[in-house]
């Protein structure tokens, strides 16, 4: 309360630019590798850009433009830059969504809402990725949305832009983005028509708006010029919408039902305590409007509409990823105060307890502190310092690889040095996803072409990637000429990641199979990673 409120933007862009470096400052200098590198890259090193070339990534103007000019400009490394760029964006979001908060409430909820959306675990999914492009400009459109102050003739040109921005970011954000443009449209309708107020026609216009601009840039990056652009159209949105939303399993329900170490769980419990908040708060909203004790205006529209977009976390096999959340939380996040100020209100009187003043403030100031302990890894790091805790493989997080430069170095090598379609066995976490310094590879092939524009980008040469348990359960099937790679999970903690015909994961034992490994021929050793051939 001593804190002058002119300040707040400058305590919370100083706060969101720390938060953000200690977050991901290692990611600056010790990563060596990220999915975004790899068509920035390509672009970078041919020296154009053909904007109809057959690739989603192509397509979006931030690895495709922002990237390789931002690279070249600053002569800074395209991997090192996508970093930099990212924490960027990611610091200026917390300000830009508290310039939107403040329009509609105080500037006390507004701030604590803004530090929700900065302390929440997973906004590390926004750096350095097209996803943080897109809610950046998601948020961008909303403040000029609401901005009365800005002339009408350039509100509608920067809406325009900023509209065609988030289309440009990334597909599945875009196209999420549109969902919920039309369940504003169809909100807006609905409750105008209950409570008998006027229908503003804005939001129905933008919505149909996005819709044509959506469409037309797939026409052109697609270049379709037959009688079934319309079904290719859907089929687009629905492939990139199944992408986003994964329905091939349940990791909401997973994440809900894992019995996870004490801090995640912990974390875990916030966040559903978060999202329980913002459903009371929404929930109190619609009661308020029925009872005519609000008035419809733009920004409930969307709120009402955001908050439909929570029922995806119910639908089965289906979940919306920590990234459909985040972007949801541009226009939640002060619904979570208000629906913890309304259960604190509710519990004052059923327990009869008389107060003058209830500081809801400070209630909510301590849960975002405990966010911000537990989801920021601040609790973890101390206890890992206090107990050296030995590498745990059934641990979920240790079904992922870590960029690293062994890998890297390894699999670069190979690539380059291979005849071309050559086997490669290797354990279930690099068949998922193996990084490179260019970018990525799955199942052996790079996620970037090597022919682009007509030259060739790199003189690497893709390899089918193998599951190792082949070779463990099945040796007698390997040709000869076939390849073992060890990485750096393999070698340092004796583990490796293999999957049954169940589809369960099954951990085993490096040092169990050394008597198999060392009878080949080792063709590429770094210390960490090697390379056998039979």
């Amino acid at each position: 309360d001593k804190l002058p409120e002119r300040v707040y933007p400058l305590v919370l862009l100083s706060s969101s630019t720390s938060l953000t470096f200690l977050r991901f400052a290692d990611a600056i200098f010790k990563a060596y590798s990220l999915h975004e590198d790899g068509f920035a890259g390509v672009i970078k090193t041919v020296g154009i850009w053909v904007p109809d070339f057959p690739s989603t990534h192509n397509s979006l103007l931030y690895p495709a433009i922002l990237h390789p000019v931002f690279s070249i400009l600053s002569g800074i490394d395209i991997n090192h830059q996508v970093r930099i760029t990212g924490i960027l964006i990611v610091s200026f979001l917390p300000l830009i969504i508290y310039e939107i908060f403040v329009k509609f409430f105080d500037r006390n909820t507004s701030i604590l809402a803004s530090f929700l959306f900065l302390f929440y675990p997973f906004l590390h999914y926004l750096l350095g990725s097209r996803d943080g492009f897109a809610v950046f400009f998601i948020a961008m459109l909303f403040f000029t949305l609401f901005s009365n102050e800005i002339n009408p003739v350039l509100r509608k040109a920067f809406l325009i832009l900023f509209a065609f921005s988030i289309i440009v970011s990334h597909y599945g954000n875009a196209y999420y983005f549109m969902l919920l443009l039309f369940a504003a449209t169809i909100i807006a309708f609905l409750v105008s028509k209950n409570i008998k107020a006027k229908l503003d026609l804005a939001i129905p216009v933008f919505c149909s708006l996005y819709f044509v601009l959506t469409f037309l840039w797939y026409l052109y990056t697609s270049v379709s010029q037959n009688v079934n652009w319309a079904v290719g159209y859907g089929e687009h949105v629905f492939t990139y919408l199944s992408e986003f939303l994964k329905p091939e399993h349940s990791p909401a329900l997973e994440a809900v039902v894992t019995k996870w170490k004490f801090t995640e769980e912990v974390t875990k419990y916030l966040i559903l305590n978060n999202i329980s908040f913002i459903a009371v708060g929404i929930l109190k909203l619609i009661y308020d409007l029925f009872k005519r004790r609000k008035i419809l205006d733009e920004y409930l529209i969307f709120a009402l509409a955001f908050s439909s977009g929570l029922l995806v976390f119910l639908l089965p096999r289906v979940m919306g990823t920590p990234r459909i959340f985040i972007t949801l939380s541009v226009i939640l996040s002060p619904f979570s105060l208000l629906g913890l100020s309304f259960l604190l209100s509710n519990f004052y009187k059923f327990m009869r307890i008389e107060r003058k003043r209830i500081n809801y403030a400070f209630f909510f100031s301590i849960f975002l502190l405990f966010l911000l302990l537990f989801g920021s890894g601040f609790v973890s790091s101390i206890m890992e310092k206090i107990a050296d805790m030995p590498f745990d493989p059934t641990d979920p997080a240790r079904w992922f690889v870590v960029p690293n430069e062994y890998d890297i170095t390894a699999i670069t090598w190979f690539l380059y040095h291979n005849a071309g379609d050559e086997r490669m066995y290797a354990d279930h976490l690099y068949m998922i996803d193996t990084p490179i310094r260019e970018g990525e590879l799955n199942g052996g092939w790079p996620n970037f072409p090597l022919v682009y524009a007509g030259r060739s980008v790199y003189d690497m040469k893709p390899f089918k990637m193998l599951p190792i348990r082949d070779y463990l359960e099945k040796d007698g099937n390997v040709e000869k000429g076939s390849y073992i790679y060890l990485g750096y999970h393999n070698t340092v903690y004796n583990f490796i990641g293999t999957i049954n015909e169940a589809g369960e994961k099954v951990p085993l034992k490096t040092s169990d199979y050394l008597h198999l490994f060392e009878r080949e021929n080792k063709i590429y050793d770094n210390g960490i990673s090697l390379i056998y051939r039979r």
